[in-house]
């Protein structure tokens, strides 16, 4: 469990790694530290192997090893991930998403533009939470009447949905996210198993 704000990356990829006995504390083990974690999580990361043996695939899941190791120490202060607002498993892909894959462990969040808003849906677009600030920026400095209104369109979609959950993502999760499923949820910048 989180004592302190931070490592719930990390305390939500193990939970889901001991769940699925991918990982085992020794009994009676009262009191786990972060670097054992890590430890732990880094050997599941390295046996982890491309299921084709192909030179090409070998060269990619080396990189995505190199790349895995290096975002491990952030997984203990915090990710920066960053949504896209059109599916609950779509996430702008960073080098922090690479342990998520690695692991097989799915990602989501219920952060949804509803599609029958077709004026949101023109305002957010495909674009990405960083993507969007940027927008409504521009958009608020913009001289054209038309690019201001769609501005302040995006800017209400992430005030009226700032717990980082909408009606339409909540129902989108239920479809997607399998009964029994063992994944990662994503809200209010946070990890939860």
């Amino acid at each position: 469990m989180q004592s302190e704000n931070g490592p719930c990356p990390l305390l939500a990829i193990m939970n889901i790694l001991l769940l699925q006995w991918k990982v085992k504390l020794p009994p009676q083990k009262e009191v786990v530290t972060a670097e054992e974690l890590m430890a732990h999580l880094g050997d599941c990361i390295l046996a982890t192997q491309p299921r084709e043996p192909s030179e090409g695939l070998q060269l990619n899941f080396q990189q995505n090893i190199s790349d895995s190791m290096m975002v491990l120490p952030k997984l203990s202060t915090g990710l920066d991930v960053n949504v896209r607002f059109t599916g609950v498993s779509d996430f702008e892909y960073t080098p922090e998403c690479i342990v998520f894959d690695l692991l097989n462990v799915p990602l989501y969040h219920g952060w949804l533009v509803d599609t029958q808003s077709p004026e949101v849906v023109q305002a957010v677009g495909k674009l990405s939470y960083n993507q969007l600030v940027e927008k409504i920026i521009t958009c608020k400095q913009a001289s054209d009447s038309s690019l201001v209104s769609e501005g302040l369109v995006a800017e209400q979609f992430l005030e009226s949905t700032a717990s980082q959950l909408s009606y339409h993502g909540l129902c989108e999760l239920t479809g997607a996210v399998k009964e029994g499923e063992l994944s990662v949820f994503f809200r209010n910048n946070h990890f939860r198993t």
